[in-house]
């Protein structure tokens, strides 16, 4: 069931690419599992693959100060693409 794979493009919540990064997917379904590790390129894209549908924390930067939820649906395309996500200013951690 570990075969999804994610695509997507983090954002802080002015809009600009999270460039650079790295950090971790932790699953909220699973408090157990693993965390995985998440790394962002200069322009904010990520890919995560050998996942398990659920729901999941995308924590980026230091100390995970950069926080986005992420789903991953039961049903579908084994890729999906989660486009851009974008913080709001009441999610961000600094």
């Amino acid at each position: 069931e570990a075969s999804r794979v994610i695509m997507g493009v983090a954002l802080d919540d002015a809009g600009q690419p999270l460039a650079q990064m790295g950090g971790l997917l932790v699953s909220l379904d699973r408090p157990d599992a693993e965390p995985m590790l998440v790394f962002t390129n200069r322009n904010g894209r990520f890919v995560v693959s050998g996942l398990t549908p659920g729901r999941y924390e995308l924590r980026l930067g230091k100390d995970g100060q950069w926080r986005i939820p992420v789903v991953v649906p039961r049903s579908g395309e084994p890729t999906v693409a989660l486009g851009p996500l974008q913080l709001s200013s009441g999610r961000a951690r600094r």
